[in-house]
């Protein structure tokens, strides 16, 4: 995005301090996920200018996509749970089942999105394909365009 852009990378600790650098005007913008800066979009204290997902986020339907604004970049934060190999499936089974239940209460998905999250559950054969396709392009993308620099 930064090249694409023409803006210059300046890194930060953890997301809390490239909000608060927006926030005070020390920095003109920065790229933070949507739980990292809900609260003061909805406060008005931040505005959003574009999302980096796949689609608009029922969360903040308003703001468009970088897509839709003729960025071609689209980032998905994937997170799952994982079990050893040959767990069998007899001991998974329970624990699908709650987490599927988890992610479909309604007190859940409430403080999900008040959190800036949108739960969603994907069972391991929807869940498995997606994340090894990550893998790949990652490590392919590692080989030509490494975000630090190498110590080979």
């Amino acid at each position: 995005l930064a090249r694409r852009l023409g803006l210059g990378l300046l890194a930060f600790a953890q997301a809390a301090a490239a909000r608060q650098a927006v926030m005070a005007g020390n920095i003109p913008c920065a790229m933070l996920a949507a739980p990292e800066a809900i609260g003061a979009l909805r406060d008005g204290q931040l505005q959003a200018l574009g999302l980096a997902g796949e689609r608009r986020s029922p969360l903040l339907p308003e703001v468009p996509t970088l897509a839709e604004q003729g960025i071609p970049l689209a980032l998905v934060a994937r997170r799952g749970f994982a079990a050893p190999a040959g767990v069998p499936p007899a001991l998974l089974e329970p624990l699908l089942r709650a987490l599927q239940a988890a992610v479909t209460d309604p007190e859940f998905a409430a403080q999900s999105e008040a959190r800036g999250y949108v739960p969603a559950f994907l069972g391991q054969a929807a869940w498995a394909p997606p994340l090894r396709r990550l893998a790949s392009e990652l490590s392919r993308r590692w080989a030509t365009d490494p975000w630090v620099a190498r110590q080979d």
